[in-house]
């Protein structure tokens, strides 16, 4: 006998550990977990036994299993008496329930789970840190309703300030990304024209409205020549006094991109355990500043022990970014994939794990923003598919880069909406290549269900 899952809720146990899409063989004797049902596996009869004997043995093991499960119902340990290996056991199987109910956005259950979890190995800091990621994910996932709901009656000011409550490490950041942006056209809209249409002798009005308005354009870039701008400058003017307005930092993390222009700080402890030799340290240290010559003068002087194959790889950092810097001013994005790709391998052996050099750091940036704007292109044609694979291409090289996320998201949003209107099958068979696969998400396994059925 075989065992696998097929993506149950709840998941498939075969001996306390779980069973994936792989089957895997069923021993003599094995427990299986179903969820919350346990059951034990045993060999049918020999096919030869008379029929008579064949029915004997079968009544006696149904009798014996009826009378085992009667046994261990009375006399099982309470939780304070599982042995310790049992209780990790248990937890570790509860925790891996928990995980597939935050991947189903079944936060309430998570917190159950995880809950369940700590309490039967309080020490193990898995189900703790899985606990708080279902506290934090039911959270958002109430603030995130929430400011919808405030967004519906018009209430763009207020939806605005709860989406910033969403923490970025929530899998409903990159949601509150795109909808911040689509209520900050509302209230530019609306605020927008009230600042600026508003009658002169009604400045306190006209303050009002053009202060609320620049809570969000100072958001999104220089805004000192903005006609609103002016518009809250004259109304001040006109009221004889300063009205209190900033732009608000807890909106910044909803608009800003991460990274641009960052200086490259190198982590000195992980450097030392890499390159123990200082001078070979010095000049990898300039190297993660750009400074390709430096670095390369230091190395060469005194030929410490791994200083000469540092230098090689710097100089195939080096070449690399020349070429591919060539290739993405000529539009070749393919041959940067390729050139800039074997300069991240060199760089990566370079740098100490978890940290970016100079030269890394751009070549993720461009590279990111460069497939961005490809699947933008696409995205605006209506071709989904192609969109999805550019943005997965830069965030292959840029993991964080919000703006991919934040279109992949859209392309979640995207897949639902075809899921609810009567797809065809090619329809199907988009929208399960645009979701995320791993894990899955939602929209990803209601699409590939509805298209096993086309095949």
């Amino acid at each position: 006998y075989r065992l696998r899952d097929l993506e149950s809720a709840n998941g498939t146990f075969l001996d306390g550990k779980p069973v994936g899409r792989e089957p895997v063989a069923v021993p003599e004797g094995a427990k299986l977990r179903f969820g919350d049902v346990e059951l034990l596996c045993w060999r049918p009869p020999e096919k030869g036994m008379p029929p008579a004997k064949r029915q004997k043995i079968l009544v006696a093991a149904l009798g014996v299993a009826i009378i085992v499960v009667a046994i261990l119902i009375v006399l099982r340990p309470s939780r304070q008496a599982l042995p310790e290996e049992t209780a990790g056991d248990d937890s570790s199987a509860i925790a891996d329930q928990a995980q597939a109910a935050i991947e189903s956005e079944r936060f309430d259950e998570a917190v159950r789970l995880a809950q369940d979890a700590v309490d039967k190995d309080p020490v193990a800091p898995g189900p703790r840190k899985l606990l708080a990621q279902a506290r934090r994910e039911q959270q958002s996932q109430k603030t995130f309703a929430d400011a919808l709901a405030k967004a519906q009656v018009g209430r763009e000011d207020e939806a605005l300030q709860l989406l910033a409550q969403v923490p970025a490490e929530s899998r409903f950041f990159p949601r509150a990304r795109i909808k911040a942006k689509d209520l900050a056209s509302a209230v530019l809209r609306t605020r927008g024209a009230a600042c600026r249409s508003a009658p002169r002798e009604r400045a306190a009005e006209v303050v009002e409205q053009c202060a609320k308005a620049m809570d969000v354009k100072c958001q999104q870039g220089p805004f000192e020549d903005d006609a609103m701008y002016k518009a809250l400058r004259a109304g001040e003017k006109k009221l004889s006094r300063r009205v209190p307005w900033s732009c608000p930092p807890s909106l910044a993390a909803l608009f800003g991109d991460e990274g641009a222009g960052a200086e490259t700080v190198v982590d000195e402890k992980a450097l030392v355990a890499l390159y123990p030799d200082p001078s070979v340290r010095s000049g990898i240290a300039q190297y993660a500043r750009g400074d390709v010559s430096g670095a390369v003068r230091t190395l060469s002087a005194g030929r410490r022990p791994g200083a000469a194959e540092a230098i090689e790889k710097i100089k195939v950092v080096d070449g690399r970014f020349r070429e591919g810097q060539t290739a993405m001013l000529s539009g070749a994005l393919d041959r940067a994939d390729q050139l800039w790709g074997e300069a991240l391998q060199a760089d990566a052996a370079l740098m100490p794990a978890g940290t970016e050099s100079f030269f890394g750091r751009q070549m993720r940036s461009s590279l990111s923003r460069a497939h961005g704007k490809a699947g933008d292109d696409r995205f605006q044609r209506m071709q989904y598919a192609s969109a999805y694979d550019e943005w997965l291409k830069g965030l292959a090289v840029n993991p964080r880069d919000p703006h991919l996320l934040d279109q992949l998201a859209r392309l979640e949003k995207v897949a639902e909406n075809i899921l609810g209107n009567s797809p065809s099958c090619d329809q199907l068979s988009v929208a399960a290549h645009i979701t995320r696969a791993d894990p899955p998400s939602p929209a990803h396994d209601a699409a590939q269900k509805a298209f096993a059925r086309c095949r």
